[in-house]
């Protein structure tokens, strides 16, 4: 987690959940919280890419192999950068792979419920200054 919400008080934790609740109901999806935490820096999906992905996935359910093998938005930006010393950690793929434990059933990932989850256009609809999946969860609600 960031440091900056080891100060968070109850009031900070409140403001993120209703980030994450804008129907009110009470409740919200802990899938769309540890999407926005794994992808916490990540900038948002696009829709181009979101289009993309779907049309290279082809089928509305994947296995494992197949979500592994596309090239996601985000390889870029969540790469690791390992001195020449160390050893490898592919930080990008690890993503991948938590992404996909943490949204598939039965061992097939449902591509329209994520595509939906990833384009956060619900989430962001009523806030201008959104450009990652952390600005979801910190931002100010704006009425």
């Amino acid at each position: 987690m960031p440091k900056a919400w080891n100060s968070f008080g109850r009031a900070d934790f409140e403001r993120l959940v209703r980030n994450l609740d804008i129907y009110n109901t009470g409740s919200i999806e802990y899938r769309v919280l540890a999407t926005c935490c794994i992808l916490l820096k990540t900038p948002l999906a696009k829709d181009a890419y979101i289009e993309t992905m779907q049309r290279s996935l082809q089928d509305t359910e994947v296995d494992n192999a197949r979500w592994l093998a596309l090239n996601h938005w985000f390889t870029k930006s969540e790469a690791s950068r390992d001195r020449e010393y160390s050893h490898p950690f592919p930080r990008a793929n690890n993503i991948k792979q938590i992404l996909f434990d943490l949204h598939s059933v039965n061992g097939l990932l449902h591509v329209p419920k994520l595509a939906g989850i990833l384009k956060a256009s619900e989430l962001t609809m009523l806030r201008s200054s959104i450009s990652t999946y952390g600005d979801i969860l910190a931002a100010d609600i704006k009425r």
